[in-house]
């Protein structure tokens, strides 16, 4: 089992991307948003902060998106990252990485793997 970490800023992308992730089969994710170092750090000056809200007030969270897939569906899931975001090296698109998971509770029985 792998636990997929994808970060994404392009985050108008998550539904299209749920979506694609159903399609192929793969279930379970877990959305939360998130900010990078960089976004953090401009927050800390109360200026910079009350200039980001001024100026970006909508401004949205990167997402982070953990999946849970077994070794068979790592290969769809990449594939449906790849249709929707594109080329993930490019810079400002997001960052996405596994970990081997070597115990799993809770999850339902899946059907495709």
């Amino acid at each position: 089992m792998l636990l997929q970490v994808l970060i994404l800023r392009e985050v108008d992308l998550l539904h299209d991307l749920l979506a694609a992730f159903t399609d192929a089969g793969v279930q379970g994710s877990t959305v939360l948003d998130c900010d990078g170092a960089l976004q953090v750090l401009g927050q800390a000056s109360p200026i910079f902060a009350s200039l980001r809200k001024f100026m970006n007030p909508d401004q949205e969270h990167n997402k982070l998106v953990l999946t849970v897939l077994s070794e068979e569906q790592y290969p769809k899931a990449r594939k449906a990252v790849a249709d929707v975001v594109g080329d993930i090296t490019a810079p400002g698109t997001g960052i996405i990485f596994t970990v081997p998971i070597t115990n799993v509770e809770g999850l339902a029985k899946r059907k495709n793997g």
